[in-house]
């Protein structure tokens, strides 16, 4: 009974866990690294990423990935691995990403896209799932 009862409560507070979005990150800045004329109208833009967890949650592992949806910005190295993330931090990554744009047209903010690929921890709440001292022995039994 003991255990069927706490494969339930962790069930439970997985399937919780798994639908708080307590992580919030933002792009703040891009720093332009440098620039390469590839051709006449093509130049080759490396940037470096700084961004914000304005949640209340630790990330671990933070990689970016920019997407573009604009035939003239072509992302050639899309992902920037940032690393951790403490909450209400800002970090600037060691990491690049380059975009080649055809001068010819106008890059367009809106036709690019930031996802955002990490693992979330949640302190207060891992706590309280692992601490067996509130838990009374009788539900246990």
């Amino acid at each position: 009974m003991r255990n069927k009862a706490l494969v339930g409560l962790l069930s439970t507070c997985s399937i919780f866990v798994s639908q708080l979005a307590l992580a919030d990150i933002v792009v703040t800045n891009t720093e332009l690294i440098n620039t390469v004329r590839l051709s006449r109208y093509v130049y080759q833009y490396t940037y470096r990423l700084s961004v914000v967890n304005n949640g209340e949650s630790l990330v671990l592992g933070l990689k970016c990935q920019l997407y573009s949806s604009d035939s003239h910005t072509v992302i050639t190295d899309h992902e920037v691995t940032v690393g951790d993330v403490a909450s209400a931090v800002e970090v600037t990554s060691d990491d690049t990403y380059t975009i080649e744009q055809d001068r010819r047209f106008t890059l367009d903010p809106a036709a690019l896209e930031w996802r955002f690929d990490y693992t979330e921890v949640v302190s207060d709440l891992s706590q309280a799932i692992w601490d067996e001292s509130d838990w009374d022995e009788a539900y246990w039994q």
